[in-house]
């Protein structure tokens, strides 16, 4: 079955395919990393925590931003896509510190709504750690 990720962005599913495994999860992290810094709305402190926190923490933040995310699309609040894409960084952090590389870069291209931006984050990181 393909990933999720291949459905989105199947030419970073290729990209990682050609990457030795010790440096796809670093990379997936830093990436996942500046996603959250891309995206608008975290407090400075929230953004620190996410980035060097468990993923218990980063789960818990994603959970807590899905549910609110809920809540706003229900009152159809423009500011539920601000919250999606929050919760959707949250998630990338999550699934990133559990070595859960496809799953993170997926959340992460839907955080930013640009697998092309992802790609091109996650070769630098890449292309850094050779």
């Amino acid at each position: 079955m393909p990933s999720r990720l291949s459905t989105i962005a199947p030419q970073i599913e290729l990209l990682l395919s050609e990457v030795p495994a010790e440096k796809r999860e670093g990379a997936t992290r830093r990436t996942a990393i500046k996603v959250v810094s891309l995206v608008p709305g975290f407090k400075p402190h929230e953004m620190v925590r996410l980035q060097v926190g468990s993923a218990a923490y980063a789960q818990a933040v994603a959970s807590k931003l899905d549910e609110r995310y809920f809540n706003l699309q229900a009152q159809e609040s423009p500011e539920s896509v601000k919250v999606f894409a929050q919760a959707r960084a949250a998630a990338a952090m999550h699934f990133a510190v559990g070595g859960q590389v496809s799953e993170a870069l997926y959340e992460a291209v839907i955080a930013v709504d640009s697998a092309v931006l992802v790609e091109g984050i996650l070769r630098g990181e890449l292309d850094g750690s050779l």
